[in-house]
């Protein structure tokens, strides 16, 4: 049995259960509500900015600030929250009961008794996870921007500093202006960062489902672990514990709406990622290869 015949096969086995579906149900319901209050309430980002802008700013946005608040604005607006409130809770679900159900169920030994090595079998079911993450995070940029652009119209992209959470401190100018084109693929940049970020709560959920038995006790201790570094992430006095822990970064897709993407930062931060994901992943790859399967 190949890999991606292995593969294939987790594919269509997850993608017939209905529980996979969930969180992409979620982030709908939640993306179509912020939609409509966002609509309901009158709300204009760019005028709420401008109104404690400076003059200058005001002068080279009242050109045309009706062009700005656009589905673009919208979907570039919420990311933040999407980032950091929801997909990576969401994304633990995807590896949390990939191992530990095969265990509850009874099933593992059954499965590692088709040609078929461990390491394959373990691969496979992680890259499953990472597939569908990836799609889970594919869904939800198409999702805010399709209907932010059904509803509220395309164009261009402003972007002030405030309002992709940034102090005035040089990281970005005060104000300044994407085209409609560079926006798009800055924007799918972006969530393709999201994306490497989001794995992270993945993997460790998956490998929470290789240790513990049990799938809610998997999921629920790697739910745990995600608040437990929000807060220590957002500690002023636990600065010098911030750069191990991976929440502090979760936002390193804000410096590709820059007018020019520090490439190098960017590259160094997916590679943080990286060896993140890697060191959650190792010890359960361990473990697995030496378990003795009882069921």
């Amino acid at each position: 049995m190949t890999f991606l015949r292995a593969l294939k096969g987790e594919l269509i086995k997850n993608l017939r259960k209905k529980r996979t579906f969930w969180a992409f149900v979620a982030v709908t319901a939640l993306v179509a509500t912020l939609l409509i209050a966002y609509i309901a309430t009158g709300f204009d980002p760019v005028k709420e900015y401008l109104g404690h802008a400076s003059r200058a700013e005001r002068g080279l946005a009242n050109m045309a600030v009706e062009r700005y608040g656009n589905g673009m604005l919208f979907a570039v607006l919420f990311m933040g929250l999407l980032t950091y409130a929801l997909m990576p809770v969401l994304a633990v679900g995807f590896g949390g009961e990939l191992i530990s159900s095969e265990i509850q169920l009874g099933t593992l030994r059954t499965a590692l008794t088709r040609p078929v090595t461990r390491l394959g079998f373990y691969m496979t079911k992680y890259a499953y996870a990472a597939l569908i993450t990836l799609g889970f995070v594919l869904f939800t940029a198409l999702l805010t921007y399709g209907l932010g652009v059904l509803f509220l119209g395309r164009g261009p992209l402003l972007v002030p500093a405030a309002m992709l959470g940034q102090a005035r401190s040089g990281v970005f100018p005060a104000l300044h202006v994407l085209s409609e084109q560079t926006a798009i693929v800055r924007f799918f940049l972006a969530y393709l960062l999201v994306a490497i970020a989001v794995m992270t709560m993945t993997t460790l959920s998956f490998t929470l489902s290789t240790l513990v038995k049990h799938t809610g006790a998997a999921m629920m201790i790697a739910i745990s672990t995600y608040f437990i570094v929000l807060i220590l992430s957002i500690t002023p006095w636990l600065k010098s514990w911030h750069p191990y822990l991976f929440l502090s970064k979760m936002n390193y897709w804000v410096p590709a709406f820059q007018p020019d993407p520090p490439v190098a930062e960017i590259w160094g931060n997916i590679g943080y990622f990286a060896v993140y994901n890697a060191a959650l992943f190792i010890p359960g790859l361990l473990v697995f290869l030496r378990r003795d399967v009882q069921c």
